[in-house]
């Protein structure tokens, strides 16, 4: 189920880079950090796990047209696409049943994650954790991979191993990628 979570992100990704005319790395960035935008003023709104599952549906809805579209063009899925995709499998291979072992995962953003997913809300000024003023954006990320996780702990691993990736794309794509 975590794997899913990636169908939406492509899916917009293939959506921004078609509607932009940009290369696939940009179109990954852009997407990922508009589902974040998104995802942080679903939670200022309160309005987090709607808003969470709309972006599932549009993004696959998205994934859908895109794939078509690609088919249709007899075109094949961009490089860095397949090779997040690779990656995220193999990555959920090995990971798949982690869960949090050292300090910080355990008493710090785990326990962001495990509040959100307890109350479909960001954390409030009580919560347990060390630091209650921490920037929300990894721990909705997480939240977008977690929510209909059967092990939130790894998913949250997936989610921030997507989010690195993504990091590493931008500016190395060759220009025939497109």
């Amino acid at each position: 189920m975590e794997l899913f979570s990636l169908i939406p992100i492509l899916g917009a990704a293939l959506a921004w880079q078609h509607w932009q005319s940009t290369t696939a790395a940009s179109s990954i960035l852009h997407a990922t950090s508009t589902i974040l935008l998104l995802l942080f003023l679903g939670s200022l709104t309160n309005l987090l796990l709607p808003i969470t599952l709309l972006l599932m549906f549009l993004g696959t809805v998205l994934a859908v047209v895109g794939g078509y579209r690609l088919v249709r063009s007899k075109a094949s899925l961009p490089m860095p696409f397949v090779i997040l995709i690779v990656l995220c499998v193999a990555f959920w291979t090995i990971h798949s049943g982690s869960s949090y072992f050292y300090y910080d995962e355990y008493s710090h953003w785990g326990v962001f994650l495990r509040e959100m997913l307890a109350t479909n809300q960001l954390w409030s000024a009580d919560t347990n954790s060390m630091h209650p003023r921490y920037l929300p954006g990894t721990s909705l990320w997480q939240y977008f991979f977690a929510v209909y996780s059967h092990n939130p702990e790894g998913a949250a691993y997936l989610a921030q191993f997507v989010l690195l990736r993504r990091y590493s794309y931008c500016g190395k794509e060759p220009a025939g990628d497109r």
